[in-house]
């Protein structure tokens, strides 16, 4: 009798769940389950009371608008499921539903009981099913919208089940609240997908990869044991170790440095004697080798930098990549519910100052737009001018194609045709890849940042590279300007941030913006019209995002024409601190400026105005003035940090790195059978593991795709004549 007490005690306290599955909370599978916690006659009671449910007994509320007969079906199969089962197998069947825990009042809406244990069962399926539980105190009541994970016999289809499940709830005529179905289909984890032609073709191409990769490394090993054997008595005699990218590509090696141009399009001389055929047998060999590991894995993990390179640079890419992963490692836990205090975190979490860089780590991107301009300016100008005043666009454009394109959309169907194969568990669902079944197309044509919405693109960080190109594709405009007409060329260059800086403010001004879309989110519990108004006319718009690219391009400009701060040593002393002193104010601004509203302080409509207008252009700025001190030799030991040649080989990643971390964030939390507990520790331990497995996985697509590719790229060139430097 205590027992059955206790029993109704947790019904009372928890109306969501099932009589039996609250009295197996938390029983173990110990072989004395049937004789010392729980009575064998009790037990087999409860299960009568679930096999005697007639649907005569049910009643079904109006609202529910889903139930058909074929519930009946379902409820007579699912006795003949419960009946064929031992008493151990409905115990681990009834164990694996969901159960309501403690901290509803932070956030854990979410009850997902145990996955592996309900397939363990066999031939069963597993579904979140969404109620909204209303619970009255006091003449007071309390709703929230509850998911709790139920396993039901694969017989069953999910809608079916979650009809009988919640007309049983309703037999149970609970007093003190009510349970009532939502308007929305129940989440299934995807399980035996069936494999489609084109996931099928993208699994031969990965596998043609990897035949073409183990084939040029063994036929680079062939090579060097080849030299070996007939050139023994010279390895005696040779002072340094011999590699094997030395003995199978030593001709091809060919060091080019920044000084010279991207491509040369003058044609080497041919060797005297030098037949065709031998000509074909050597780019013959050169394709094979330039996916041999041992020439990308070295060519990757090189620390060497060419005379007059801008060395800073790669520690600030890098930085910023980690930067951005620490910004979706956090953003993306929330969006895919692996918290289970998603309300306390996002109401006081953001509220505290150290976490300001978390919320504004999309600031990273602007720095990969600077640099990105930065680079174009800097080399595309010595390229016009090794072509005197010409411009090679046919080249400049088929090789940004050949270089990035191959890799992207590599990446992009490994995510949308390969992964959805890969996990499994209780929240394994990924929302993009509906959107990839009817937007893939855009991402493929470079326009996802125009189409569709912002929210529903295929792979959504893939914004960034539409922008990027579309940049690409206008700048021979700035840079032919900058070479003839460079006073008309930094005039234009103004004249469009004007431009940009005027649609910026008329957008956000008319609809009347917040300029910190983290808060408005949090304090409407969502996003809301005017917050996705923001992502899709400003944040993805290039005409919005340009700004900070074109300070790179004028960067690259000045480098180029080694403008340096005239003066005195004293004078010139002067002006670098004060750069150094409005780079670190300005930037600190920037990413601190918000603060106050998170603290019932927010801006007024000139502040968001102004804010959105400048502080991406103010951000890239600042580290544009990092950068040019750094070159100029003013940088001190942050120029000898950033400069740092661990960051070299992290640096030829970071392309990769950008597309490979949505994957690898997937699979960390869609496959979690548990939510977890946000705190700031355990958010740096899954930072530091996303970002070790990111840039690993980077590694493996680089040598596999990206620097293949770009191998052969070079092969041909050297067939042709042509000089190219990576």
């Amino acid at each position: 009798m205590p027992r059955l007490l206790i029993f109704a005690v947790l019904l009372w306290r928890f109306p969501a769940v099932t009589l039996c599955e609250n009295y197996l909370e938390g029983v173990s599978y110990a072989a004395e389950l049937r004789a010392s916690m729980v009575s064998e006659q009790l037990y087999t009671g409860l299960i009568q009371s679930v096999k005697s449910l007639k649907l005569s007994d049910v009643r079904i509320p109006v609202r529910f608008p889903n139930l058909t007969y074929s519930a009946a079906d379902c409820q007579r199969n699912y006795m003949e499921f419960i009946d064929s089962l031992s008493l151990l197998q409905q115990v681990q069947y009834l164990d694996s539903f969901g159960k309501p825990e403690a901290g509803l009042l932070y956030g854990n809406y979410m009850y997902l009981g145990s996955y592996d244990e309900c397939l363990n069962v066999g031939n069963t399926d597993y579904c979140l099913f969404p109620y909204n539980l209303t619970v009255y105190l006091n003449n007071e009541s309390v709703s929230a919208i509850i998911d709790l994970g139920m396993c039901f016999p694969s017989i069953c289809s999910a809608q079916d089940f979650y009809s009988l499940s919640f007309s049983y709830i309703n037999y149970l005529n609970l007093s003190n609240g009510t349970i009532e179905p939502v308007m929305s289909a129940p989440l299934c984890p995807w399980r035996h997908l069936p494999w489609t032609t084109s996931s099928i073709l993208m699994l031969i191409v990965c596998c043609l990869l990897a035949s073409l990769v183990l084939l040029g490394t063994l036929v680079d090993i062939l090579i060097w044991a080849y030299y070996i054997l007939h050139n023994h008595w010279q390895c005696i005699e040779l002072k340094s170790p011999v590699t094997f990218d030395d003995l199978s590509d030593s001709d091809a090696k060919e060091t080019i440095s920044e000084e010279e141009p991207m491509i040369n399009a003058q044609r080497k001389k041919q060797e005297d004697g030098q037949s065709k055929k031998q000509r074909l047998m050597d780019l013959g060999k050169d394709l094979i080798l330039s996916f041999s590991l041992y020439k990308t894995i070295p060519t990757i993990m090189a620390t060497f930098q060419p005379p007059n390179a801008i060395t800073s640079i790669n520690g600030v890419r890098v930085i910023s990549m980690f930067w951005v992963i620490l910004g979706h490692t956090f953003l993306w836990a929330l969006s895919f519910q692996a918290t289970d205090n998603t309300l306390y975190t996002i109401h006081t979490v953001p509220q505290k100052f150290t976490f300001q860089p978390i919320s504004n780590s999309f600031l990273a991107v602007d720095s990969f737009f600077m640099l990105s301009g930065l680079l174009l300016s800097y080399l595309g100008i010595k390229e016009i001018q090794s072509r005197k005043g010409k411009f090679p666009y046919l080249v400049f454009y088929f090789h940004r194609l050949l270089r990035l394109s191959p890799g992207y959309y590599f990446v992009l169907f490994a995510y949308y045709k390969i992964l959805p194969y890969v996990g499994s568990g209780p929240l394994w669902i990924i929302q993009d890849i509906a959107y990839c079944d009817k937007y893939w197309w855009t991402n493929i044509l470079y326009i996802n940042n125009f189409y569709p919405k912002f929210v529903d693109q295929c792979f959504a960080v893939s914004w960034y590279l539409a922008n990027d190109m579309q940049f690409f594709i206008i700048s021979p405009l700035f840079l032919m300007l900058l070479y003839h007409f460079w006073y008309v060329g930094l005039a234009v260059i103004g004249g469009t941030m004007v431009l940009s800086f005027i649609t910026i403010g008329t957008l956000a001004g008319v609809k009347d913006l917040n300029a910190n879309y983290a808060e408005e989110f949090v304090s409407s519990n969502g996003l809301i019209e005017d917050t996705e108004f923001a992502l899709n006319n400003i944040y993805a718009r290039p005409y919005c995002r340009i700004n900070a690219y074109l300070v790179g391009v004028v960067l690259g400009f000045v480098l180029y024409k080694k403008w340096k701060v005239p003066g005195t040593f004293w004078v010139r002393l002067g002006i670098h601190g004060a750069l150094w002193a409005s780079a670190v104010i300005f930037c600190f601004l920037v990413v601190y400026g918000q603060y106050q509203t998170w603290h019932d302080h927010p801006f007024n409509k000139t502040e968001n105005v102004l804010y959105f207008m400048f502080h991406r252009t103010v951000w890239s700025t600042g580290i544009a003035v990092v950068i040019y001190l750094c070159h100029n030799n003013f940088g001190g030991a942050i120029n000898t940090f950033l400069s740092w040649g661990v960051w070299v080989p992290l640096s030829r990643l970071t392309f990769m790195a950008y597309l490979s971390h949505p994957i690898i964030l997937t699979v960390m939390y869609n496959t979690m059978r548990s939510q977890f507990t946000y705190t700031q520790y355990y958010l740096s331990i899954l930072v530091v593991a996303a970002v070790v497995l990111s840039y690993s996985l980077a590694l493996a697509f680089a040598s596999f795709i990206e620097y293949p590719l770009a191998n052969v790229e070079s092969a041909v060139y050297k067939y042709t004549g042509v000089k190219r430097r990576n």
